[in-house]
């Protein structure tokens, strides 16, 4: 399987375990396992990237589509983490970091999460 899923707090981390999110195939498969999360109650995702070197425009659609589902939702939330410097600068070229929050390594996802929720002014997200 191309990733894994833990529970993190209030996040559901899935965490991705190849370096390449380029088959179309893969992709469907991490968007039903999402659903299914968001469907079974699950409100705030964070996808962490650590082991992403590759990224395809229909991941890209696929993060769009789930950021959307989440923020129609009360509560919902989509956040991701652990971007390559190219991963990164993608998602920036296709504005995708406006709709949604980066950060660099997942403690720092999960440690922002909770001053957010404790009203505390969030860090500078890198």
């Amino acid at each position: 399987m191309s990733f894994k899923t833990e529970k993190s707090g209030e996040f559901t981390v899935l965490i991705f375990q190849t370096p390449n999110l380029l088959n179309g195939l893969d992709i469907e498969l991490i968007e039903k396992a999402l659903w299914a999360k968001v469907d079974g109650g699950e409100r705030r995702i964070l996808l962490d990237f650590s082991r992403v070197k590759h990224l395809s425009s229909q991941a890209m659609s696929m993060i769009l589509r789930v950021h959307t589902k989440l923020a129609a939702l009360p509560g919902g939330q989509l956040a991701l983490c652990g971007m390559s410097p190219q991963l990164t600068e993608a998602i920036k070229i296709t504005r995708l970091d406006r709709l949604m929050p980066l950060f660099p390594t997942r403690a720092k996802a999960l440690a922002w999460t909770k001053l957010k929720r404790s009203g505390e002014k969030s860090p500078v997200e890198d």
